[in-house]
Order: structure tokens, then C-alpha cells, then sequence
């Protein structure tokens, strides 16, 4: 069903962009196809060919797969408000800095700085979110979208001040669980891992988190930290595609699903809603094909989430690209082209209809 992009990919892993892949596709709540290219393994070991099993490192997919449904879970039951200022969740943050939204954290306008090691600034763990809090202002919060990993850790910290639970267990019980998503965690055993990149002292890091921000701050970040399957991916991303529920299991109120998705960001120059990133902008990685509906996230290991809701479709595409090391970022590019040619495929399949 979607051979032109079979095709892109199988060039994309023989020309060593990615050791190996996988990729779906289907339409609202039913997978229509599944492929796998190459292999997961490290250089140095036997030939492990990518399959249903195989788990990603889903690297700033966790932003949107745990962090940000918790959130809009949490918005629709009206405990937390997208418009809650910081200084509810951390006394210290003062009255300027304290100002700041969850929706700007969730939308990258919240004033943050795009990135820092928090593990090279000294504090300890758990001391991260007063050391982001203390950061001077990058910009004015409103005036500017800067993608900001900063942000997501602050909203992972404020989910658990809230709950009084771990992300990880927050994220099992409300959304992995209930999805059927079994091989979907935080922390998961290496041996079905695909690796990313080396650790500081030359190990393969393999079922450990590849964001050194999320690895500092023991594997559980609101930032980075999820891993997951193919098949697992597939279903959040047809519970997206169905309006935010699946099988009768409702993830995220549809009202809710399509507030979130509203663009947040007119005239910033990239369009953000709550937590997801919109379709439209120029060279974004959704290409020219998708809805301006369209709606999704990317994950620097090489992973991203593509929903149209205008014809129920989406893109699930999983890779270790920064294995062995990391290469040029063409991954925009063959991500727009994998989405046109399935559009293309499946709108010609569909007499043009969709």
C-alpha cells in the first residue's frame, strides 16, 4: 500500500542514514500497514534484524506521548489549567518568571532558553527544575517560539508535584495501559533495544535514554525518556487520528484533543499547539501533502508522529539515526517525502476522495 515510501526508506537505511526502520501507516482506528528495514544492532554484534519487537528510543516523542496527553488529561478534568502560572507549582520562581503559563511551556513561548546540560551546571537531580526557574529570560514569554527541552522537564515536574506519583508511573496507568501499549516504558530491558549513540565511557546506550538531560535525571523526564514499539506507537497514533479515544478507551476528550491542536503561535513563525507541533509551516516535516489540520511531533533519534485528521490518517516512523553517530539532519526532508508519497498512494487508492 505505500511502496513508493517502502522504497524511500529501504534507500535511506542502504545508504547508512539509519541502521535500520519502521514504519506504519493506517486510517483512524485501523493499521493498514507495517515495514521494517535493516537491522537495531551495534556495529560490533550479530546481525539483529528490526521487527515488530524491536523498541525505540522515541527521544521528544516522550514530549507528546506521555507528558503532553497527561496534561490534557489533566486539563478536561479540570485539575490543572492550560493558563496556571508557574509560581502555583514553585514557591521560589518570583513574581516575573513565576508568571508563566503551562501553555506557554507546552507552546516553546514561555521565555526558556532552547537548551542546557543541567548535568555540567552542578546541582544535583533533584534540584533541576529551581536551576531551569533560575535561568535568566532568553526572550519575552509570548514574543517568540524557541523549542525548549527546558520547558518539558518543568511540565514532567509539575505532573508529578500534582500527583504525587512518578512520571513513569502516571504515564503507565493513564495512557500506556490503558492503550494495550505493553512494550512502551520508560527504562525498558536492552536486549530488544535499538542502540543510539555511546556513552561517556564508550558503552552503547541501549534501553538508556539517549537526551543527556533526561539520562542526568535518571531515565524519567518529562522531556525525553518513552520507548516504544512500532505496533504500540501505531495504536496512540490511531487514537489521535480517531479524535483521541480507541476501542473504547477515551485518552484525551475529543474537545479537548481539538483545542490542543489549534495553532497557538500565528505570525511566530513555526506552528505549536498544546505540546504537538502543527502543520503549514514552510519545510516542515509534515511536507506539502498533509492537511493544515495536521498535527504530530519528531524525536531527534530519528522517530516522528504524523496525523491528518482530515482523512483519519497517520504516519508512524521509527529510527536510530544517531547510530553509530549522529549524521547531518536530512532527516526533515525524507520525513516530508515519506509522508507525500503515502498521501499520494493512498489518496490514488482512494479515487482521490481523501
Amino acid at each position: 500500500m505505500f511502496e513508493t515510501a517502502c522504497s524511500l526508506l529501504q534507500h535511506a537505511v542502504t545508504a547508512g542514514r539509519c541502521p535500520g526502520a519502521a514504519l506504519a501507516m493506517g486510517c483512524r482506528g485501523r493499521l493498514l500497514a507495517q515495514a521494517y528495514f535493516g537491522t537495531m544492532a551495534p556495529l560490533d554484534a550479530p546481525f539483529e534484524p528490526v521487527g515488530p519487537h524491536t523498541v525505540y528510543d522515541l527521544a521528544s516523542l516522550s514530549k507528546v506521548v506521555a507528558a503532553t496527553t497527561l496534561l490534557l488529561q489533566d486539563f478536561a478534568s479540570g485539575a490543572l489549567s492550560p493558563q496556571d502560572p508557574l509560581r502555583r507549582f514553585f514557591a521560589g520562581a518570583g513574581p516575573q518568571k513565576g508568571a508563566r503559563t503551562l501553555a506557554q511551556l507546552l507552546t516553546h513561548t514561555a521565555g526558556l532558553k532552547s537548551w542546557a546540560r543541567l548535568d555540567l551546571l552542578g546541582p544535583p537531580p533533584a534540584a533541576a527544575a529551581e536551576t531551569i526557574l533560575s535561568m535568566p529570560l532568553a526572550y519575552a514569554p509570548g514574543s517568540q517560539v524557541v523549542y525548549s527541552d527546558l520547558g518539558f522537564i518543568l511540565l514532567g515536574r509539575v505532573l508529578e508535584l500534582v500527583h504525587g506519583a512518578p512520571l513513569p508511573q502516571l504515564a503507565r496507568q493513564r495512557v500506556f495501559a490503558p492503550l494495550g501499549m505493553a512494550h512502551t516504558g520508560y527504562a525498558p530491558p536492552p536486549a530488544l533495544c535499538a542502540p543510539t549513540a555511546r556513552d561517556e565511557r564508550g558503552a552503547w546506550l541501549r534501553g538508556v535514554v539517549h537526551d543527556e538531560n533526561a539520562r542526568f535525571l535518571g531515565g524519567d523526564s518529562g522531556n525525553a525518556g518513552v520507548f516504544s514499539t512500532l505496533p504500540d506507537l501505531a495504536r496512540y497514533a490511531a487514537a489521535l487520528a480517531c479524535g483521541g479515544s480507541l476501542e473504547g478507551v477515551e485518552l484525551v476528550p475529543a474537545a479537548t484533543l481539538r483545542a490542543a491542536c489549534q495553532n497557538a503561535t500565528p505570525g511566530l513563525g513555526q506552528n505549536r499547539g498544546l505540546g504537538f507541533q502543527l502543520a503549514g509551516a514552510p519545510g516542515d516535516f509534515f511536507g506539502p501533502l498533509f492537511s493544515p489540520a495536521g498535527f504530530g511531533h519528531t524525536g531527534f533519534t530519528g522517530t516522528s508522529l504524523a496525523v491528518d485528521p482530515a482523512g483519519g490518517l497517520f504516519v508512524v516512523l521509527l529510527t536510530n539515526r544517531v547510530h553509530p553517530a549522529r549524521q547531518p539532519d536530512r532527516f526533515v526532508g525524507l520525513r516530508a517525502e515519506i509522508h507525500s508519497a503515502i498521501l499520494q498512494e493512498w489518496r490514488a487508492q482512494q479515487g482521490g476522495n481523501t
